[in-house]
């Protein structure tokens, strides 16, 4: 429990090119040119890196991108404060991270759902300040005025849990670890769900899971429906392994059904990503499944293969050139995945993985391209126009935050 706390990663991504790069004296290399037509797709063009400047270091952050191309990365962890209440704006015409208006609550490993109408719902997360550990409180940012707003508050305090947008502009929230007075830690996985409606800013209670869980994925399909994928709960016996369990949530129905599980199990560290045409990519993680230690599991085994999920089955892939859990995987225009950084568990301990990738699950093969200057874990990603990406919080302490622009030569 208190490694994965120490372990996340995501991206961020930006459509500037490098003229305010140039006027902020950025080391730029040259000779490249930069027309705008550069993509991963496009013939004779390469990744180039460029350092993002102003960026305040954390780790277990969110980035959002907003409806106005701009990222907002919310909260986190710094090895000087614990869980921080900052919040910064990557700023795509600038190409650089703008500090915004903080948080009322500190938090790391919350989650942030962007709404219909713009605004970001920021809810729960571990917070050092907490007597137990983790924060029920929810804020809500608006983009226009740079403010926060309560609200609410969960019935069950959570993090490491998953929140998800449906149609109907409601915001899905499962599972989670909450405080277990027994240990006396928020170690304990919940099965509660709580449903959001932002037109009212009230909290209504869910569906109860099937099994308690925590530190899965969840996406939205096509349909609406919500997809929930493995992870960790725990009960009478102890710490259990959800290994390749899935669970699909009917938002018309309001309830929940079991899907067809994966066929390599994996708990946590994974990552999900929805294809243009509505099946979904599962990439890396960790996996429990034949790694015991004293009769107990471990959360040990890294997975470096893939899985397409298709209304009712999963489609194997031998996926990446280096096996990797807590890495970003970022959906392309050219539906390669851009794949960064990550870890793996070497037995007794953790190590970085500092190598980059192109992944294609059509033809099942990835490249190796260019890193960053940073290795990155725990960082956050995102796509924006043109392919580019920024990503934010990398080395040891998240003090690194990188640009990806792709250049023809």
């Amino acid at each position: 429990m208190l490694t994965r706390l120490l372990m996340a990663s995501s991206l961020v991504v930006c459509g500037c090119g490098t003229d305010a790069l140039r006027d902020r004296g950025d080391a730029v290399e040259d000779p490249v040119e930069e027309d705008g037509t550069c993509g991963p797709g496009t013939p004779d063009s390469e990744p180039v890196w460029r350092a993002a400047s102003g960026w305040r270091g954390r780790l277990h952050h969110t980035a959002t991108r907003l409806l106005d191309g701009n990222v907002l990365a919310v909260g986190g962890m710094t090895f000087l404060d614990g869980s921080t209440t900052s919040v910064d704006l990557f700023d795509v015409n600038e190409a650089r991270w703008v500090p915004k208006a903080s948080l009322a609550t500190p938090r790391k490993l919350h989650s942030a759902t962007l709404l219909s109408d713009g605004t970001v719902l920021v809810v729960g997360g571990y917070a050092d300040r907490d007597p137990h550990g983790v924060t029920g409180s929810a804020e809500r940012y608006n983009p226009a005025l740079d403010t926060w707003e309560s609200a609410g508050t969960l019935r069950v305090p959570r993090a490491s849990h998953s929140a998800t947008l449906m149609p109907d502009g409601r915001v899905l929230v499962v599972g989670g670890f909450v405080y277990d007075p027994i240990s006396g830690w928020p170690d304990a996985a919940t099965d509660v769900t709580e449903i959001y409606d932002p037109n009212d800013g009230e909290w209504t209670a869910g569906p109860s899971l099937p099994a308690a869980r925590a530190e899965h994925e969840a996406i939205a399909l096509p349909s609406g429906n919500v997809l929930v994928v493995c992870g960790y709960n725990d009960d009478a016996c102890g710490f259990m392994s959800l290994n390749d369990t899935v669970l699909l949530f009917d938002w018309l129905e309001g309830s929940w059904s079991v899907a067809p599980g994966v066929n390599h199990p994996r708990n946590w560290g994974f990552r999900l990503n929805l294809m243009p045409d509505g099946r979904v990519l599962m990439s890396g993680g960790f996996s429990a499944i034949d790694f015991e230690v004293d009769g107990a599991i471990a959360w040990a085994g890294t997975v470096g293969d893939t899985e397409m999920f298709d209304t009712d089955t999963w489609q194997y892939g031998q996926g990446f050139l280096e096996p990797r859990g807590l890495h970003s995987a970022t959906l392309l225009s050219d539906r390669r995945l851009l794949v960064v950084g990550g870890s793996q568990y070497h037995n007794p301990g953790w190590s970085v993985v500092a190598s980059t990738e192109l992944y294609d699950f059509q033809s099942d093969t990835s490249i190796a391209i260019a890193s960053p200057r940073a290795t990155y874990r725990y960082h956050t990603a995102t796509v924006l126009s043109g392919d580019q990406v920024i990503i934010a919080g990398g080395g040891e302490y998240g003090d690194y935050s990188d640009l990806l622009v792709w250049s023809c030569r």
